[in-house]
């Protein structure tokens, strides 16, 4: 945990510095209304599609994290693939706002939309195992040359974190993720391994034994 917290003060201290046109995005939002949304700390979900900013509820300034998805993202893709992609999105926030579970990422307001973005809120994140391991795509840089190798201990807790999180959903939920991935993996601020990115989800289909 210590070298959690001493990894987290160095990403943060980059985040503070890292300058982003997501003001441009914000107006007309509705999400934007309750919320201020300050330093992009990470990204997540399919292609890291999602941007994540610390932000505060400005009733109480209940700390958050505001995901936001910029639909100028696949502006270029293929029709077909441009409209489905963020409906994909769409459900998968759907799915993860009515999942409750400890190993499951936590929606403290559930999605908004805009003709330019979708936004929603969670618990506060530090980041997407993938930007862990590098891969800073659509976090303009805020992981860039940080020295972000796990320790062992922390990635045997997290693997069985996530473990609790798929028994959940395949027991309880009797779901299929779809997309397990670091992409999907969220790190919280508090260094717990979260269950992200329900994009993919299907219902599972029992066995001859009903499970």
């Amino acid at each position: 945990m210590e070298y959690f917290n001493r990894l987290k003060s160095n990403i943060h201290s980059v985040a503070a510095q890292v300058t982003d046109t997501v003001t441009q995005a914000l107006p007309g939002n509705p999400i934007f209304r309750e919320y201020e949304c300050h330093e992009l700390v990470a990204s997540a979900g399919p292609g890291h599609a999602w941007k994540i900013f610390r932000g505060t509820k400005n009733s109480n300034k209940q700390a958050v994290s505001i995901w936001l998805f910029d639909k100028k993202y696949c502006e270029k893709w293929p029709r077909q693939d441009k409209e489905a992609f963020p409906e994909f999105l769409k459900r998968g926030i759907s799915q993860l706002t009515r999942l409750r579970h400890p190993r499951l990422l936590i929606v403290e307001h559930s999605l908004e939309e805009s003709r330019d973005t979708f936004a929603f809120c969670t618990e506060p994140v530090f980041a997407s195992l993938s930007n862990i391991f590098g891969d800073d795509n659509n976090s303009q840089g805020t992981f860039k040359n940080e020295d972000l190798k796990l320790e062992d201990i922390e990635i045997r807790h997290g693997l069985f974190q996530l473990g609790e999180a798929l028994a959940f959903l395949h027991n309880d939920a009797k779901l299929l993720h779809g997309n397990i991935c670091p992409s999907s993996i969220i790190i919280s601020e508090k260094g717990a391994w979260k269950l992200a990115a329900f994009d993919f989800c299907i219902l599972g289909t029992p066995n001859a034994n009903g499970q």
